[in-house]
């Protein structure tokens, strides 16, 4: 039995599941939802203090 295409969701918008708990490493005042991050540019930067290629990111990251 042939199988039936998969969608083209190269250009329909996929939802992001909701920012619920463990959100304390978004170093933020508050939780956020993705209401209040609507129409803002997000950078998640995942580094260690141990890690010196993301140190050296560290300047390009404060410019942005």
């Amino acid at each position: 039995m042939p199988s039936e295409p998969s969608p083209d969701t190269s250009t329909s918008p996929i939802a992001a599941p909701p920012l619920e708990g463990g959100t304390a490493w978004l170093n933020v005042e508050r939780p956020l939802s993705w209401s209040d991050l609507r129409g803002k540019v997000v950078l998640l930067d995942f580094w260690t203090y141990g890690c010196i290629n993301c140190m050296h990111l560290l300047p390009d990251l404060r410019v942005l």
